[in-house]
């Protein structure tokens, strides 16, 4: 104030030295930001010698400082004068060198550091994590946009450089940061919803930014260059592996719109990408120079000499959903050709058909010819193909397909050879290259006449079930009917053919699910993840317990439903609507108060609370267990983690991030069990269950050694809040870690099949979005049918000891016999349990194997599998019990005269006990 005052006062100061002397010494205190800002991003300390980064001792220098009044535009990039020490006169600060307004590159750089830090809290798929900070981060941003509005006449060229890279725009309620170029003013809501978070409809605050927004990219309507960019990004992260639900959903539409786009324009619209994924038929992204395409029904009849990593686009009438219903080669290709040459999939030319060398079976009637004849004009087959083209498409066949369907009944064009060689050739009828392996079957077309070649064989070898021959001639009858089945139906109809009865046919179609052709709903989802279908078993293990997950509406979700007296099972849920927090005053962010509406299939939406919903995991790759990785359990679970990260770091830095993460866990910890204490009881368990669930170190192998300490003292915690509530949980915790050790197991198999099925070991992309593991296995837990297969367990059980009391002569035998079935029906309700499938076994022996392959614990899989052998020991068994032995001349009663009944009774009763501690 002194040195100020002699400014004023004494205008020989005025000299141009002194000034430049004056404005570089480092001898003001700094303005401070307060402890907000600081969460957003640290001040900006100028590094010099003595300094070392001291935020404490800070001082600047009067040149290129700003004064404190800007102090949200510059706070990270530029020194800070407290206002008090501003010069009033305007000379006096520019000859100090004091920047009266902030200098544009400053205030950019300013911008960048705080959005660059602010997008790694980022609340996508979970709840917001920095919420008490947002109101100053949307301050810090208007302020922001205020200044780049008034500066982009002159400086539009520096501040697209420098910003069109940067995540700069709000949206979602001040949750998201996105970059400008993922903006659209216009945009219809559902492409919106299937879109984020890719690409967002430009907030109505952002309108008076318009100028702004355009320049660093946002655009009036979604462009091709956006579509493309949203279709690399889901590439990223899903990589080489098959996409998951949401994944698929989102690349399906972005690719829809893309095609929607050129089709509109004629292949007029902007295109700057040089590169472009799109969908192939294995659902997963691939470069659009490295696909092919070619008509879907001659693709999978011919059956091409590709290489093993050839692939094809996914049919765009599969994409364009109001195109269904044009020709699917014409209009393909048209499409396709409307791309940039340097963005186009490959056109396959290349045919199949049989050597001009193949020698014919000889046989005036051949008996195979016959059969395949008998089969194909056979009107079950009719009757099955409407019924799996309904189930398909969800409608009625039309007339157009009936037709084709009836042209089966007259098909008679079949021919045998002794081998069946086949060839390929180019557009001009030259061989390019014979087949390796000889086919079983294959259909070709002599100008409009379709001819079925057989390759001969006995009969025998092919109609009776399973024979690989099969599948080619179902495909061969959906090319001959025109019907453009799946890989799916095609296979069930392979399936199906071989089979002897209408009765038979009819019976397997009905365990797969598919309807009869007059009883198919109209509204039925044709997709696994229908609302109301059951979770498959295999990927039940791959539930997220976390209940900070975040559901958007037309989310596919997985929802908890319990049943009085059967027990509870996981089936899929459309997230309708995110329902208001009825206490305002409640965290938002944290509270599981947070309640959904939900269509699980019934006639009316159902309210469930967010402890009643579920998000899967990505299938882990290999775990790898480092210090480095322990650093961030807090994060992988819990959107409320650290401030800064917690990726990789030297090992130097780990004791000290994992004691900071630790204080983190336990902080969360006490929020989560104060709130789950405060819910109704039901809802209250389940909490702690998922609480417990999703810090036992089992779920966090990669960073188990934080795990541990973060769940010891999730359970000193609960134990506590017991103490004061009265409210004990610890009896539980013995099945709650048995579900986690079987989950376990279930993992570990899951993942096995899951690399060895897609063979590859490629990091799993950190999605964004929710997503759905690819199940294995048609199977869904029963728990219905187990409680009911237990229950005639427990009545036969009740029935033989009422039987042994009467004491008749033979009941030695029928006691055997009711002995075993109560064993039977017993394990039966076990494997009904898990994976929801009935076996047609007798054998005891046969059905424990079943019931305990790595999903029960070893002590009660020790149990009944010494209970098993013993009762078997006994000849408790269906056969025996039930008919005379030839070999020795004796009947039931002189077997069983020694036998122990009384044993049977006791093992019996253990196996009861058993399942009945497993069973919920």
């Amino acid at each position: 104030m002194i040195l100020l005052s002699a400014f004023r006062n004494n205008s020989s100061t005025y000299d141009e030295n002194t000034f430049d002397k004056i404005s570089t010494i480092r001898f003001i205190p700094s303005a401070m930001i307060d402890e907000e800002r600081k969460q957003i991003h640290p001040q900006f300390t100028p590094v010099t010698p003595n300094n070392r980064g001291n935020f404490s001792n800070k001082f600047v220098c009067f040149r290129d400082s700003v004064p404190e009044c800007h102090i949200d535009l510059v706070w990270s990039a530029a020194p800070l004068l407290p206002t008090s020490v501003v010069p009033k006169n305007k000379i006096i600060q520019q000859r100090l060198g004091i920047a009266g307004e902030p200098p544009v590159g400053k205030v950019l750089q300013h911008m960048r550091n705080v959005c660059n830090l602010m997008v790694k809290h980022n609340a996508y798929d979970k709840e917001d994590s920095i919420a008490p900070v947002r109101s100053i981060l949307i301050r810090t941003l208007d302020a922001l946009m205020d200044y780049l509005k008034e500066n982009i006449a002159c400086n539009a060229d520096e501040i697209k450089r420098e910003l069109q890279d940067s995540p700069v725009c709000l949206v979602e309620e001040g949750t998201i940061l996105v970059k400008a170029n993922q903006l659209v003013f216009e945009i219809a809501k559902t492409t919106e919803n299937l879109l984020k978070p890719y690409i967002y409809k430009a907030p109505r605050k952002l309108g008076q930014y318009d100028d702004v927004l355009k320049t660093l990219g946002a655009q009036e309507e979604v462009t091709f260059d956006q579509l493309a960019m949203v279709l690399e990004s889901i590439k990223e992260e899903c990589k080489d592996k098959k996409m998951m639900t949401n994944e698929r959903q989102k690349a399906h539409c972005a690719a829809s719109c893309l095609f929607d786009l050129l089709q509109s324009t004629e292949g007029r619209c902007p295109i700057s990408v040089t590169k472009l994924y799109l969908p192939t038929k294995g659902d997963k992204l691939t470069l659009s120079t490295n696909l092919h395409y070619t008509d879907l029904n001659e693709s999978e009849a011919r059956e091409l000499p590709l290489s093993p990593d050839t692939e094809y686009i996914m049919p765009l009438k599969q994409l364009l959903t109001h195109q269904a219903r044009m020709s699917p080669a014409q209009t393909e290709e048209r499409l396709i050709q409307l791309l940039p040459q340097n963005l186009q999939p490959k056109k396959i030319t290349t045919y199949e058909k049989p050597m001009d060398t193949n020698i014919p079976c000889g046989s005036s009637k051949c008996p195979l010819v016959s059969q395949i004849q008998s089969i194909i004009n056979c009107q079950d087959i009719q009757d099955i193909l409407l019924r799996l083209v309904q189930h398909q498409t969800e409608e009625v066949p039309g007339r157009e397909q009936k037709v084709n369907i009836a042209k089966l009944g007259d098909f008679s064009n079949i021919f045998c050879v002794q081998e069946l060689k086949t060839g390929f050739y180019d557009s001009n009828g030259k061989l390019v290259g014979e087949r390796n392996l000889p086919r079983e079957v294959i259909l070709t077309q002599n100008q409009d006449q379709l001819i079925l070649h057989l390759s001969h064989t006995d009969v025998s070898d092919h109609v009776g079930s399973g024979s690989v021959f099969f599948l080619p001639l179902a495909r061969s009858i959906n090319r001959i009917c025109e019907l453009n089945l799946d890989t799916l139906h095609i296979q069930y109809l392979s399936q199906v053919l071989p089979l002897p009865s209408s009765t038979l046919k009819n019976t397997f179609l009905a365990d797969c699910n598919i309807p009869t052709y007059e009883n198919l709903a109209k509204d039925h989802s044709s997709t696994q993840e229908r609302p109301g279908s059951i979770v498959p078993c295999d990927i039940l293990c791959l539930l997220d317990d976390s209940m900070s997950n975040k559901f958007n509406p037309g989310d596919i979700a997985v929802y908890k439903q319990l049943f009085v007296d059967e027990g509870e099972c996981y089936v899929y849920a459309l997230i309708l609507e995110r329902l208001p927090m009825i206490d305002d005053s409640a965290e938002e962010s944290t509270s599981f108060l947070r309640k959904y509406k939900i269509d699980i299939g019934e006639s009316s939406p159902k309210v469930v609370s967010v402890v009643e919903l579920f998000m899967f995991r990505r299938p882990r790759e290999e775990i790898e267990s480092s210090e480095s990785d322990e650093v961030s359990v807090v994060e992988s679970f819990h959107s409320s983690s650290t401030s800064g990260g917690g990726g990789r770091n030297s090992r130097s830095n780990v004791s000290g991030k994992h004691k900071s993460n630790f204080e983190t866990a336990k902080a969360t910890i006490r929020r989560e069990v104060k709130e789950a204490m405060m819910l109704p009881e039901a809802e209250r368990n389940e909490c702690l269950r998922r609480l417990y669930r999703t810090w036992h170190p089992d779920k966090n192998l990669h960073q188990i050694a934080l795990a541990t300490k973060a769940f010891q003292f999730l359970q000193q915690e609960i134990k506590r809040v017991n103490n004061e509530s009265s409210v004990s949980f610890e009896e539980t915790y013995s099945k709650w870690n048995e579900d986690i050790t079987r989950d376990k197991a279930k993992e570990q198999r899951y993942h096995q099949e899951f690399h060895q099925h897609f063979q590859t070991s490629s990091p799993q992309g950190s999605g964004r979005s929710q997503f759905f593991p690819h199940s294995f296995t048609n199977r869904r837990p029963d728990l219905k049918k187990a409680k009911l297969w237990y229950r005639q367990a427990e009545e036969d059980f009740t029935a033989a000891k009422e039987y042994r009391k009467k004491k008749v002569s033979v009941s030695q035998a029928w006691t055997a016999l009711m002995i075993q079935q109560v064993a039977e029906k017993a394990l039966k309700a076990l494997i009904f349990y898990f994976d929801g499938s009935q076996s047609m076994s007798h054998n005891l022996h046969h059905l424990l194997a079943v019931a305990c392959q790595n999903q029960l614990t070893k002590k009660r899989e020790e149990v009944l599998r010494n209970s098993i052998n013993q009762l078997v020991q006994l000849r408790c068994d269906a056969i025996r019990a039930r008919y005379p032995e030839d070999g020795t001349n004796r009947t039931t009663g002189e077997v069983y005269q020694d036998f122990d009944a009384p044993k049977a009774f006791k093992l019996c009763q253990d196996i009861l006990r058993t399942v009945s501690e497993i069973l919920p």
